[in-house]
């Protein structure tokens, strides 16, 4: 089973990823954050394999929580989920110690793909943000 923290500020976008999540057998959710300080609080409790962790959110953002995480030595694997398509964006993310990002529009399967990918120590990107990390 892979346990996963879902954060996100809007509760119908954490409720609609948590029934898309928990369709998947393998797939436990073990929580759920509003905010970034909460998500991190909740991340170093619970240990999850994935978090799923949304950029903008109040108190902390996702990039400022997956950087905090880093410096815990926290293991879990973080997969950014966000609407920004921006190569700043994903570069600050990925240098703040993401595993994989996938933009809030791409489809379920790709966050599914995300997260096997990062469950096996590889990296993710959907596919329209490796486009344009080529383009740039």
């Amino acid at each position: 089973m892979v346990s996963i923290v879902v954060a996100d500020d809007h509760k119908i976008v954490r409720q609609g990823l948590i029934r898309l999540l928990e369709a998947r057998e393998d797939f436990t959710v073990v929580g759920e954050a509003s905010d970034g300080e909460e998500a991190v609080t909740l991340v170093l409790q619970k240990r999850p394999d994935v978090v799923l962790m949304d950029i903008n959110m109040p108190k902390l953002s996702g990039i400022d929580a997956t950087r905090r995480l880093g410096e815990a030595g926290c293991p879990s694997k973080i997969l950014v989920l966000s609407m920004h398509e921006s190569p700043a964006y994903i570069e600050e993310v990925l240098r703040a110690g993401a595993s994989g990002y996938v933009v809030k529009a791409s489809a379920s399967k790709d966050v599914y793909r995300a997260i096997d990918a990062i469950q096996s120590g590889t990296s993710f990107l959907s596919a329209a943000i490796s486009r344009k990390a080529v383009e740039s």
